[in-house]
């Protein structure tokens, strides 16, 4: 009877054990399959982006992907709306002590909720290579619609490598991959992945490579990890190339 008994509260509990993990096995791979699409548009959008000189505004998921130009030009317009119609956005802290210059809003969509709160973690590690996230961004139905960080006045690495001549380029390369492969032991060895290291973000600022735009998935960061240590393997490949 009392092992009856017992069953009534074990099986509901293991039950609810299983369908965590299978809902969590079911995040992280809806995750890996949009990325797989993601890349595929990414590269059309990449093209496009390169022959139109960064002139055109792509719409995917929420998010508008620019030129460098616009994309600068969409957060001052941000910031310039958030000091002159304060009302209509709640900030988690205050901005006010800061320069506008110095700061950047980022735009987020539904994939990237969890951005603010995964950069935090991120610099917490790694101070030295990732912008200081200062406050979320809400609207006035309490939406989170972006954040905003210090600004890091660099260039991609990509555009980086491409302005130095051929023999400089080569160790340049070796050196960014070198701080970057440290950077992320050092977030692994603490459990997190970036997920997403390309060359578009990695920031150079006075030849020190800035991560930016991290993967925010919850409970993937083994994945991101993984991902992380070959799309270095792929970043070396392709800029030899």
């Amino acid at each position: 009877m009392q092992c009856a008994t017992s069953l009534v509260y074990v099986v509901p509990i293991v039950k609810l054990i299983a369908t965590i993990k299978l809902l969590k096995y079911l995040n992280c791979n809806v995750h890996r399959y949009y990325m797989k699409k993601r890349i595929t548009l990414d590269s059309v959008i990449g093209i496009a982006k390169e022959n139109l000189a960064g002139k055109i505004q792509v719409g995917f998921t929420g998010l508008i992907k620019t030129g460098k130009k616009a994309t600068y030009l969409r957060s001052e317009e941000m910031l310039k709306e958030l000091t002159e119609n304060s009302g209509k956005y709640v900030l988690d802290s205050s901005i006010d002590s800061y320069s506008r210059n110095d700061l950047f809003f980022k735009p987020i969509s539904f994939l990237e909720r969890g951005q603010f709160d995964k950069l935090s973690k991120m610099y917490d590690i790694l101070p030295e290579a990732i912008p200081t996230p200062i406050t979320k961004v809400r609207n006035g139905d309490g939406k989170e619609i972006g954040y905003i960080m210090r600004k890091i006045e660099g260039n991609t690495m990509a555009d980086y490598l491409a302005g130095l001549n051929a023999d400089i380029r080569y160790r340049e390369n070796d050196r960014i991959l070198k701080e970057l492969n440290g950077y992320v032991g050092k977030l692994s060895a603490n459990g997190i992945g970036h997920g997403d290291i390309h060359e578009r973000n990695v920031i150079i600022y006075n030849g020190k490579p800035f991560l930016v735009d991290p993967f925010a998935i919850n409970d993937c960061d083994s994945w991101y990890m993984k991902r992380d240590a070959n799309n270095l393997k792929k970043l070396k490949s392709t800029l030899y190339d």
